[in-house]
């Protein structure tokens, strides 16, 4: 009798489960929503993970509170996101160098991706530019090429955020493809690296349009590549890495999305990329994306995670084989 009880009670919940997860995505959110971000309040990525809460703020009728975590590399804002609870109230917008790099360089953080993050979606791609001054000798990439190669060690290189950002392994991936020698200089914010580049006391760096857009609008700084398979909209002229002459296949980005904690009920994260989907494609939302210099991608969370290993693999290898440290 105790038996059949048991079996009855299981099978009661067994049943119950699954309808109270979807009760749960049915009436989430029933508070107002955290997205965590450890870019600084005003940048690009910013700018844009602030349109995306406010349109989510009207389908969801609650207020979507970004707050700007900076600092230690995106270290404070995704140990702080790990570490909540996996209930869809806190999410967090990162790029993926966060964790892709991150964990190479500063193993005492303890991030393991797989294990800690729910991958939600993919928001955008931000491509970096290969940028000298205006008043340089060097004018395009084979002339850069060349004149790295008759002076070796002579050239320097700058990127912002200190060591592993994009500008830093992309330069280092460059220098490795093209067999060239350049020093790098890393900044710790992208303003003064871009003052130093306009200048001309910086010879040459790879930067975002949100970083480079002002000294761009002043003609003092001049993009010789994108780092892209493509052209891109805001910058149509802008060639791509191959077609301006150099390593056809290399790439200098980063790419911007959303994750919550592990163990976030798949009911609730559906109803999120659902509706974090239907603002994304919003004209205004995508328009907005490309006038910052960004290029819109969509991918689920199995995309992310394939992305995630293969870069971790790719940049892990550069890291060790480079000896390079965290700061």
């Amino acid at each position: 009798m105790k038996g059949r009880f048991l079996s009855v009670v299981l099978s009661a919940i067994s049943l119950w489960l699954p309808l109270a997860g979807g009760a749960g995505a049915q009436t989430f959110p029933g508070k107002p929503v955290r997205i965590l971000t450890y870019f600084s309040a005003g940048s690009g990525p910013d700018v844009l993970i602030r349109v995306v809460a406010e349109q989510l703020s009207k389908i969801w009728q609650q207020s979507v509170i970004v707050e700007n975590r900076p600092g230690a590399n995106g270290i404070i804002a995704i140990d702080a996101l790990k570490r909540s609870a996996p209930d869809g109230y806190t999410l967090g917008v990162t790029d993926s160098a966060v964790l892709t790099v991150n964990p190479h360089l500063y193993p005492s953080m303890e991030l393991q991706p797989e294990r800690d993050l729910t991958n939600l979606s993919m928001w955008f791609n931000v491509p970096f530019y290969l940028l000298v001054p205006a008043s340089g000798s060097i004018k395009t990439v084979p002339q850069l090429i060349a004149y790295a190669k008759a002076n070796p060690g002579k050239l320097s290189y700058g990127s912002p955020t200190g060591v592993g950002n994009p500008g830093h392994l992309g330069m280092e991936l460059f220098k490795a493809e093209t067999g060239i020698d350049m020093v790098h200089v890393p900044y710790k914010t992208s303003g003064p690296m871009m003052t130093d580049l306009a200048t001309g006391r910086l010879p040459v760096a790879w930067a975002s349009m949100g970083s480079a857009r002002a000294m761009l609008q002043s003609g003092d700084v001049v993009p010789i590549a994108v780092g892209a398979k493509v052209r891109q909209a805001v910058k149509p002229d802008v060639m791509t890495l191959g077609e301006a002459g150099g390593p056809p296949d290399l790439e200098v980005n980063a790419w911007i999305g959303l994750y919550a904690p592990k163990n976030l009920p798949p009911a609730i994260a559906a109803k999120i990329n659902m509706d974090v989907d239907q603002v994304l494609k919003m004209p205004e939302v995508a328009r907005r994306i490309v006038e910052l210099g960004n290029e819109p991608i969509t991918g689920n969370g199995e995309r992310m995670a394939e992305l995630i290993r293969k870069d971790s693999a790719r940049f892990g290898k550069l890291i060790k084989d480079l000896n390079i440290k965290g700061e």
